[in-house]
This record gives C-alpha cells, structure tokens and sequence, in this order.
C-alpha cells in the first residue's frame, strides 16, 4: 500500500456515500501531499510500530491492576492504560484513586464502558470520573447513536474528556457520519470490521480531512 501511486489508492476506494464531506480530487491531493514525508514514516513504522495502550478488565480489583501496570511498563515499555467501567461507580472510583495515588501521573488513564450506559448515565458517571485524570471514554452508549456521542461529548468537553467509539462501525458512511457531524473527538477504526484496507483507507482520509485523529 505505501508504494501505490495516489491514482492507484484513490481508484480503490468507493466515494459515493461519502463524497459530499470528501471527494476523490481532494482525497488524491491529500495523498500526494503526504509524499515527501513517506520515507521517514515508513521507516518509524517498521522499527517502532504505533503506539499502544494495555487494557485492564472490569474483574480486576486495584492490586491486580497495580501488578499488571507495573509488568508493561517495565517489560514493554507501556504507560497507557484502559480499564473497562461500568458495573459499579464506587469500585470505579477506588480503582482509579487507587492507580492516581500509585503512578500519578506518570501514566495516561482511558476507560471503556461497552456501550453499558444511556446518554445521561454516561454524562453522570464520567463526570465523577473526570476527577482522575481519565482522557477518554471509549463507547458510553450504543455504537450508532450519533446523537447520544455528541451529547456526552458536549458535556463532558469542559471536564477535558474525550469520547472516541468506532470499532463497532461496520462501513465507511457510518463512520462518517460520526466523524462529521461532531460525535467524536476520535475515531477507532476497526480494521476486522471494515472490508479491507480501501474501507479503512476512507474513514482515515474522512477523519483527516475532518481533523478528527
């Protein structure tokens, strides 16, 4: 895919639901003016790969989380960390205090909520959590409500946390949609769920044209 011509990239792509945020002509012009540039990504990417987060699951309790912490910080080289939330409030906050007071801020706390909460539980239980420094919720409420994000994600823009979703979006328009209409401050595409890299390739040139990352 990196040594295809933007001609070539563009032809792959399918621009009809999409063309009224991105069309064609504007999708090739963004490609080639990444060209120059191409090299030295290519190269970062073969030696370091992307960053990464490690994910913590809702059954751990805060010393299990500790161990695991410290394990991928030292063996990996991690200090992103997401935890799943949702099924108790106060076991959420003891876990996140407890990871607050251990780490600090040495480590950058997401959570993940499954698609778990209405709009105006997921608005009530991020702003408790907002306390702790956490960066984003991942799926607050179902996967294709544009409306519901956006909401959550205007209320909880002054607490400084960002919603993101998208790994249960299974096409291009769909993701779009979330992308343009302001439901998202950033989008996780799901490459498995999509069909294949000419899907993928859109949603990423959808988001970047937005300047959704």
């Amino acid at each position: 895919l990196a040594d295809l011509p933007a001609d070539r990239l563009v032809s792959m792509m399918d621009f009809r639901y999409v063309e009224h945020l991105l069309s064609a002509e504007r999708a090739r012009e963004m490609l080639e003016a990444t060209r120059d540039d191409l090299g030295g990504r290519r190269v970062q990417l073969e030696q370091s790969g992307l960053p990464c987060y490690f994910t913590t699951w809702i059954g751990s309790d805060a010393e299990e989380l500790i161990g695991q912490m410290r394990d991928q910080m030292s063996g990996r080289g991690i200090h992103r960390f997401k935890l799943k939330v949702g099924a108790d409030l106060d076991h959420d906050r003891e876990r996140l205090a407890r990871l607050r007071a251990e780490f600090g801020d040495s480590v950058e706390l997401y959570v993940d909520a499954n698609q778990v909460w209405s709009v105006d539980a997921a608005i009530r239980w991020m702003t408790v959590l907002s306390e702790y420094g956490v960066k984003w919720i991942e799926e607050p409420t179902a996967p294709d409500s544009i409306t519901g994000h956006r909401k959550i994600r205007e209320a909880l823009a002054p607490f400084g946390v960002h919603v993101v979703t998208g790994e249960n979006c299974p096409n291009p328009q769909m993701a779009a949609q979330l992308i343009a209409e302001g439901a998202v401050d950033r989008f996780q595409v799901d490459a498995c769920r999509m069909m294949g890299p000419p899907d993928v390739m859109l949603v990423m040139l959808v988001a970047a044209h937005c300047g959704v990352p």
